[in-house]
């Protein structure tokens, strides 16, 4: 008797605990659904957690297209800008004059161009560069201005170009209306404009220059960035033994109008190349 008495106290306490582990269980999975202070928390559908997944989706898209669509439109338009300019190479140089049969000057020309793409310049170089802030140099484009200093210590703006090509290590090319060469191309690396720099400009952010004429986005720059050249261009044959240096300085130009109108990275030629040159 006292034997099944035992038997049954046990059994007893054996179940009490399998009823504790059930209630905590329970009490768990409870807190789960329900949060630490007992408030029933939103259940959110398949069907509702795909469509807010879907907004998310759609929002982050429509900001990527925005984001490039504004970069791809800033290239487009200073690639237009560049090859425009680029088709009055060698139009020389006169001073108060922007005329593309007559002659530039430097704001003569950067006003003419510019121009033509529905922006309003100031007509010196001096009020140019007061017109635009000046940016950081790892900040520089291509399509860009760039000022100078006519005399080396004054640090007065007297000359401004248009900035065609940005280099990784922060040097650039820029054409310009140069007093011995006309319309051309320079390198910020030349002695000279090195000497005199002063810093660059941004018209195509600037909507206080931009007039209610619509921008003209020209076939050449759609179809890449290769430069538009004059129809007085000829071709030259590279001889065994040829340079860029001497073929430049046998045809009367320079270096880096030869590579920017051919398309070139390097000064690397080959026998039997063929070159444009104006």
């Amino acid at each position: 008797m006292r034997k099944n008495c035992v038997i049954a106290l046990i059994m007893m306490i054996l179940s009490g605990c399998v009823a504790v582990k059930q209630n905590n269980r329970q009490g768990t999975a409870s807190n789960r659904k329900t949060g630490s202070d007992n408030t029933a928390l939103p259940s959110l559908s398949h069907s509702n957690r795909a469509r807010l997944n879907d907004v998310k989706v759609k929002d982050y898209n429509a900001y990527a297209d925005l984001k490039y669509a504004k970069r791809d439109s800033f290239s487009i338009i200073a690639d237009s800008i560049i090859n425009y300019g680029m088709k009055f190479l060698k139009v020389p140089y006169k001073y108060g004059r922007m005329d593309p049969k007559k002659g530039f000057d430097c704001s003569g020309f950067t006003s003419y161009i510019f121009k033509r793409f529905g922006y309003q310049l100031p007509r010196s170089a001096h009020a140019q560069g007061a017109k635009f802030p000046l940016i950081k140099p790892e900040e520089l484009k291509r399509g860009d201005l760039v000022f100078f200093d006519n005399r080396r210590q004054s640090k007065r703006i007297g000359h401004v170009g248009l900035v065609t090509k940005v280099n990784r290590d922060g040097t650039f090319e820029f054409i310009h209306a140069s007093v011995s060469k006309g319309i051309t191309v320079g390198n910020s690396q030349e002695t000279y404009y090195k000497q005199r720099y002063i810093g660059a400009g941004r018209v195509l952010d600037n909507e206080s220059v931009k007039s209610r004429m619509p921008v003209m986005i020209t076939a050449a720059s759609l179809s890449g960035t290769k430069p538009v050249t004059t129809a007085g261009t000829r071709t030259y044959s590279v001889k065994s033994g040829d340079t860029l240096y001497a073929i430049a300085k046998k045809n009367n130009t320079t270096v880096t109008q030869l590579k920017s109108i051919n398309g070139l990275k390097s000064n690397t030629i080959r026998t039997g190349q063929k070159l444009k040159i104006l």
